[in-house]
């Protein structure tokens, strides 16, 4: 939905308490923000910007270099390597957390949506400007 535009009107703290609502089952279900604490979550939850993808959308392509990593809120996804199926993620898994914890990390793998996908996108710059 439009959600964006409807909770940019809301206060900072309020906004928060929205996008928790929206995404605490996402979250809770994520190894990767299972030990960190609500306020940290609620910073990582204000950097998240949400895309949408249709099938057959490439969403990573092998080679090029990472700078965010992706949740998948709602779809299916397909990793692939040469045009080798490795594995399919669907909703509350998330890929290429590799790009935020290294200098220059180059994608190993494409994603490509297989169904309509709505994802969440973490980018290294906004951690950044959090820390």
């Amino acid at each position: 939905g439009n959600e964006c535009e409807i909770i940019s009107d809301l206060s900072r703290d309020l906004q928060t308490e929205v996008l928790h609502a929206l995404h605490d089952s996402m979250i809770s279900k994520n190894v990767f923000f299972t030990n960190l604490s609500r306020p940290a979550v609620s910073s990582l939850i204000q950097c998240l910007t949400l895309f949408s993808f249709n099938p057959n959308e490439i969403i990573v392509n092998e080679g090029e270099v990472g700078t965010e990593m992706f949740f998948i809120a709602d779809g299916i996804v397909e990793v692939y390597l040469a045009s080798k199926v490795l594995r399919r993620m669907k909703d509350g898994d998330y890929f290429g957390e590799i790009a935020l914890m290294s200098e220059l990390a180059i994608r190993t793998a494409s994603v490509r949506a297989i169904s309509f996908c709505d994802i969440f996108c973490l980018t290294k710059a906004k951690i950044l400007t959090y820390s």
